[in-house]
């Protein structure tokens, strides 16, 4: 999938699939990067915009909240 986002940047479907593998194997700083990059697409997306503020409700809750009341 890495080469397939590499060469197709924009392809939303397979960033979110991505990012879903790499959150389930704890790779949380990538799963994030993929989220953001889905969200650049299309920002009212709302499964990066909930798994993103997952994401964040540790390291930034504010951000996290804000993603959270976006997708809601």
């Amino acid at each position: 999938m890495a080469s397939w986002v590499e060469a197709h940047p924009t392809d939303v479907t397979v960033r979110l699939e991505m990012a879903s593998l790499l959150e389930s194997s704890g790779q949380q700083a990538q799963a994030i990067t993929h989220y953001r990059a889905v969200l650049d697409q299309d920002s009212t997306n709302v499964l990066a915009l909930n798994n993103l503020a997952w994401q964040l409700r540790d390291t930034d809750p504010a951000q996290g909240l804000a993603y959270a009341e976006q997708a809601a």
